[in-house]
């Protein structure tokens, strides 16, 4: 039923705030494969659900202690028209439990133990990437393409879609390039770019922590290069690799 009056939009706003808040601030600290839309909308439907039914709990509770708790709400949905202080309170004891809902879906959102919620599905693209926390470390790679140039750069963002298809992508920051057969790496004098995976042979990712100092546009270029050059020396062949659609393009 599509809620045709100010209080049926108002209470079906408020009902789905809580799997909103879960799906945003989840994305925030957990990055995960985007899944189909059937499954995304009963991921968001049933935190709401348990964040309301949770909330609905504690004010239970509390209602035991202060019946006139319990008495607001039989006001609220009573067919009797309420005193206005009644319907106040009633009101009140409302936005109370949907503020509580709304807190539990945010936090669901970022408790590290909450992550079965909406689990991450491995595959070598994924764990690649997936191997720490957005927040504490920056992934930086060196990807070989397929005609032998090498880019160097830090993760900006890469694909997530649940499809493994091989127009997935990511994007560096401030790229820096080291043609095939040539020892000189240079910038390529862009914000960012793009990498498609049907043009990577195989790539290597470090990771960094955020404090770590980022490539700077006005860096010098000379000092730049010593720094990338210093960077690669430090990867080791332990480091995560992936070779990526090149030889297994089912892989995933």
């Amino acid at each position: 039923m599509i809620p045709d009056t100010l209080q049926g939009v108002v209470l079906t706003a408020l009902a789905l705030t809580p799997g909103l808040l879960f799906l945003l601030v989840h994305e925030r600290y957990f990055p995960t494969r985007k899944h189909s839309a059937v499954r995304e909308i009963a991921l968001f439907l049933s935190v709401a659900a348990f964040s309301y039914l949770a909330a609905i709990f504690a004010v239970a509770l509390v209602g035991v202690v202060f019946p006139d708790i319990q008495q607001n709400l039989l006001v609220l949905f009573g067919e009797s028209t309420p005193a206005p202080a009644e319907e106040f309170w009633a009101w009140a004891t409302l936005i109370v439990v949907g503020l509580l809902a709304c807190l539990l879906g945010a936090y669901l959102g970022r408790a590290p133990w909450a992550k079965f919620i909406r689990p991450r599905t491995a595959n070598a693209w994924w764990e690649l990437f997936d191997a720490r926390e957005p927040t504490d470390a920056n992934s930086y790679v060196v990807i070989t393409s397929t005609n032998g140039d090498r880019f160097h750069g830090y993760v900006k963002s890469f694909s997530r879609e649940d499809t493994e298809e091989q127009n997935r992508a990511l994007v560096l920051y401030e790229p820096w390039i080291q043609y095939a057969g040539d020892e000189e790496i240079q910038s390529l004098n862009v914000e960012f770019l793009t990498v498609h995976a049907s043009q990577i042979s195989y790539l290597t990712v470090d990771y960094y922590a955020t404090e770590a100092e980022e490539p700077r546009a006005t860096e010098d270029a000379a000092s730049h290069i010593e720094r990338l050059e210093a960077h690669v020396d430090e990867i080791k062949h332990l480091s995560l690799w992936a070779r990526i659609f090149k030889k297994y393009p089912s892989m995933g």
